[in-house]
């Protein structure tokens, strides 16, 4: 059986070292995305304080090191109509990527 995380960050950049290294090690696989989540068809708004670098870094030093642990994507709200529908489709969309 596999362990797979999942997580959707937004400006979570001051908490996203410590929390990699503290889960990467336990875990077989780390599915994430990054963005705010703006429901009603609108698209998907970066971080501003630097997530997606961080993540970036992290993605490079898992394919450096052949292990291809993290999935990442950009978040995904899909056809929602409120922020409950638009974090429940991103969620599937995690789950999905992890099959």
């Amino acid at each position: 059986m596999k362990t797979i995380a999942l997580g959707q960050f937004y400006n979570e950049g001051m908490f996203l070292d410590k929390g990699f290294q503290w889960l990467y090690p336990l875990v077989d696989k780390i599915v994430i995305s990054e963005g705010k989540l703006t429901p009603f068809g609108k698209l998907s708004q970066s971080s501003e304080d630097g997530t997606r670098k961080i993540i970036e870094r992290w993605l490079k030093g898992d394919a450096d090191s052949g292990a291809n642990k993290i999935v990442f994507m950009d978040a995904h709200e899909g056809n929602a109509n409120n922020r409950e529908q638009a974090e429940g489709n991103n969620k599937n969309n995690l789950l999905n990527k992890a099959n």
